[in-house]
């Protein structure tokens, strides 16, 4: 009995030896996830659009803008790619936040065949390209974040994100005094040319808010006499688009080729026309004199009657750069009359308007 169980013992042990008796087999658990690596969110284009239909009527200054600023009704508009290394399916959308508040949505758009900065070229298995307009709103004042923020396919936030801080709706202020502190005044007129030139100078200097830049304009009034009887040449008015010239500098934008131009009459009802002919020369010098006679020669932008200042050199491609007021920069002008025969008085009533227009 004793040696039929210990058969019976060996043969049970020997049922569980594969069939070969030189491999031996065993196993192991196994189990794996490819993990949920978050998205990258990469910003292919930027614009800032104010259009025509602005009020005031305006451009698009990308180009000319400096910093991040931008007024109630402009429109900021990204163009993205986001990446997820899961797979362009776990890509959800994406939402603008400003100032902490939800502000809007982007909308997916073709992906086509870029490239975006970082992330090289577009690939549809991993890519969404959106894009995503937002409105500026009266409500918003001063610097706020504007942050971009990628959510998955379960409509969960992710940590891709891109965050910009903006000032909307800076105040726009310049300061305008003369090199001497007194009203701008002339030399006395010399006798053969009938030329007399200021003896001080405007100086403007941009001070407003958020590093906005500023188109600059020049305008002024005629000038009467208070103290009595005046004529020149035929009323008691000086009247400055004929016998009165500016000319102006502004760290580089200096009128080199020592042309002046006529000074043009304030018209607050004449409305600011910045948006208009910025692509284009402003004017030529088809009198070959070395000054702009803005009755015949001119065909740039006006503001209220104002004319550019410093006036592009007619030579120049640049117009519109020539004219731009950089936040903290000075500009300063100079004026000359030529008074007509006969001109008597003393024309001691008058003003000088310097026109600031946001970029």
């Amino acid at each position: 009995m004793k040696k039929f169980a210990l058969f019976a013992i060996l043969a049970s042990l020997l049922l569980v030896v594969p069939a070969f008796a030189d491999v031996v087999v065993g196993d192991v658990g196994v189990s794996a996830q490819p993990g949920d690596l978050p998205p990258t969110i990469c910003i292919y284009h930027r614009d800032i659009e104010i259009g025509t239909q602005a009020n005031p009527p305006g451009v698009n200054p990308l180009d000319w803008r400096t910093s991040l600023y931008a007024f109630t009704g402009e429109r900021i508009i990204y163009d993205v790619i986001v990446r997820d290394p899961n797979g362009a399916l776990d890509i959800g959308f994406v939402k603008a936040f400003v100032g902490g508040h939800e502000e809007a949505l982007a909308s997916e758009i073709s992906l086509g065949n870029i490239f975006c900065d970082g992330l090289g070229r577009v690939n549809s298995t991993t890519d969404k390209r959106f894009k995503i307009i937002i409105t500026v709103e009266d409500s918003w004042h001063g610097p706020m974040e504007v942050l971009l923020k990628v959510f998955n396919s379960q409509n969960v936030a992710t940590s891709a994100t891109h965050s910009e801080e903006w000032f909307f709706n800076p105040e726009l202020r310049m300061q305008v005094t003369t090199s001497d502190g007194q009203p701008i005044r002339f030399g006395p007129m010399d006798p053969v040319t009938r030329v007399a030139h200021s003896l001080n100078k405007i100086k403007v200097k941009n001070t407003a808010e958020g590093g906005v830049n500023l188109f600059t304009f020049i305008a002024g009034t005629d000038l009467f006499d208070t103290t009595g009887a005046a004529k020149c040449p035929t009323s008691n008015v000086l009247e400055i688009e004929k016998y009165m010239w500016y000319r102006a500098w502004s760290g580089t934008s200096w009128q080199s080729w020592q042309g002046w131009t006529n000074m043009s009459k304030y018209n607050q009802n004449d409305g600011c026309n910045v948006g208009n002919n910025l692509t284009s020369d402003y004017w030529n010098d088809t009198n070959t004199n070395s000054m702009c006679d803005v009755s015949t020669e001119y065909k740039g932008p006006t503001c209220y009657g104002g004319l550019p200042v410093p006036m592009p050199d007619p030579d120049d491609d640049d117009d519109v750069l020539e004219h731009i007021l950089t936040n903290g920069g000075l500009l300063e002008i100079e004026f000359k009359i030529q008074y007509p025969i006969p001109c008597i008085g003393t024309f001691d009533s008058g003003k000088i308007y310097i026109i600031g227009k946001a970029v």
